[in-house]
């Protein structure tokens, strides 16, 4: 039997449909239902972060205590990157398990989407799913448009079903040709990885234990501020704290070592070097690093046999103690 033949409205009949629903699971940052999308590189925080929002979401409670929680919601946490015993210290670390909510977890199992288990997934009692990671649940090609289409298919079914779900994802590599400041364009994967979700954030490394959280993608509402998640505590506890992005100055040191670092690997444009810290570190802050080793290396210029001046050329950076 052939599918029935597509039936076009007409503009009262389109206008005649309901306003869409729209609400957030946390204020301002998470809508439900709907996808969310939060990339980051390694050690950018994400599974605490992901902890974190799991358990507010499940208790009702403000996320870093500054976002709201409108309502209660049953959390399905999905962690395919850490083991149960890993993820349990976690949770002891943070103090959830004074704070229950309902939450429930699916470690040291295999999972994928699959009619049976998007099935099982469907029928759950769980209106929010967060799932820790992308890679270890995607199947095929990241940079196939086809195939993040059909990855993103039943999560789209989830959402219609009225969950939401919360991916937690990688930053590429920064490609030679990337435009400065496109946060967006380091989502790991197709480009179809930020046409799908509702809501995209990108975190970036501000140091050694803090992050920088961009939104850049709200379908619905408008983009929140730059914030900034910082993990605070001792080995026996610990917490997530939330920064206004503004106040906060990052580690100057930190990013003085990476730039070096950098240079050290034999780049010499200061685009490039821009280009492969911006995932790390905000980028006025890169600039203005190596700006001071621009001005450090300009003071120190050597003088050529024929009286001229050997320094910096062509945007060019001389690390200090060698010639450009």
């Amino acid at each position: 039997m052939s599918a029935p033949l597509p039936v076009p409205l007409s503009l009262p009949e389109l206008l005649a449909l309901p306003e869409p629903e729209h609400r957030d699971a946390i204020k301002g940052l998470i809508p439900h239902p709907g996808i969310t999308l939060i990339a980051g590189p390694p050690d950018s925080l994400k599974s605490w972060t992901g902890l974190e929002l799991g358990f507010s979401l499940a208790n009702a409670t403000r996320f870093l205590e500054t976002f709201s929680v409108p309502e209660l919601h049953k959390v399905l946490f999905v962690q395919l990157e850490m083991t149960g015993p890993e993820m349990a210290h976690r949770i002891r670390l943070l103090g959830a398990g004074d704070f229950p909510g309902h939450i429930a977890f699916l470690v040291d199992q295999p999972f994928d989407l699959n009619p049976a288990r998007f099935h099982w997934l469907a029928q759950r009692e769980e209106d929010v799913v967060i799932i820790d990671s992308v890679i270890r649940l995607f199947r095929g090609n990241e940079n196939d448009a086809g195939d993040v289409s059909r990855f993103f298919s039943p999560l789209l079914a989830l959402k219609q079903a009225g969950k939401s779900v919360l991916l937690l994802h990688h930053l590429r590599k920064p490609a030679a040709d990337a435009v400065p400041g496109d946060l967006a364009a380091l989502v790991r994967g197709s480009g179809d990885f930020l046409a799908a979700p509702d809501a995209a954030f990108v975190l970036r490394r501000l140091d050694p234990s803090a992050v920088t959280v961009s939104c850049v993608k709200m379908r619905n509402a408008p983009k929140p501020e730059d914030f900034v998640v910082r993990i605070v505590g001792d080995g026996s506890r610990v917490s997530l704290v939330y920064e206004p992005a503004e106040a906060v100055v990052p580690d100057v040191s930190s990013i003085g070592t990476a730039v070096l670092e950098r240079l050290r690997s034999g780049d010499r444009k200061t685009g490039d070097i821009v280009k492969a810290l911006r995932g790390q570190f905000p980028e006025r802050m890169i600039r203005a690093t190596l700006r001071k080793l621009i001005l450090s290396a300009a003071s120190k210029v050597t003088t050529t046999p024929s009286g001229g001046s050997q320094g910096t050329l062509d945007g060019e950076i001389a690390p200090q103690g060698r010639e450009a």
